[in-house]
């Protein structure tokens, strides 16, 4: 919220007259913000209640989202994790408004590093993300029981890959998303293995 927007502060202040401790601010725009302040910039733990239906519970500092906090928009999707000047940046965890989460990196507020992402259907993805698409090895566990172990770029499946039945019976290799010819179990564990090495232990410690 701009300075020249504000409408009402109600706190503490320090002997020159600024801002400092305790105080709640309200804007024009509707924002409203119960906090700690010092010398006129919110630093330290604080809620704004934003215009537009949002709202923010965590740490400030130099009147911005820093630190650890969570962000709920008005739809109910919530965002829980680390913040760098008003951004979603860092590692935190994600609950769409749809019952699906993601949990893993975060960059300029889109996915981007490691991170696993657990659909409302029951399927789970495992991967690398670069601006908010999959981009690197990826695993991606079907509610079935079946599971592909591939390569993506930019979003989309490049092939490389293998996908198991949900036995662990078969294999097939997959190319660009689509099945393509069965081969040995040992082949298809090389692969796997290959793609969870670059994963570098994802499916551990996600």
């Amino acid at each position: 919220a701009n300075i020249k927007t504000k409408l009402e502060y109600k706190g503490e202040r320090n002997s020159q007259g600024e801002y400092h401790g305790h105080g709640i601010m309200r804007w024009l725009n509707g924002d409203v913000f119960a906090g700690l302040w010092v010398r006129g910039l919110r630093e330290g733990l604080g809620t704004c209640h934003f215009g537009k239906g949002a709202v923010y519970v965590g740490e400030w500092k130099c009147d911005k989202m820093n630190g650890q906090g969570m962000y709920q928009w008005p739809d109910g999707q919530k965002y829980i994790g680390d913040f760098v000047e008003n951004f979603m940046e860092g590692s935190g965890k994600c609950e769409y408004e749809n019952g699906s989460e993601y949990i893993g990196g975060f960059k300029c507020n889109k996915r981007h590093g490691r991170g696993r992402f657990q659909c409302k259907n029951g399927s789970e993805i495992i991967g690398i993300y670069r601006d908010d698409c999959l981009d690197g090895p990826v695993i991606i566990r079907h509610a079935s029981g079946v599971v592909d172990v591939d390569y993506w770029e930019n979003g989309k499946p490049v092939g490389g890959g293998v996908r198991w039945t949900a036995d662990k019976k078969y294999v097939c290799e997959l190319n660009k998303g689509k099945l393509g010819e069965q081969m040995t179990l040992c082949q298809g564990k090389i692969i796997t293995e290959k793609i969870k090495t670059a994963l570098k232990g994802g499916l551990h410690d996600i």
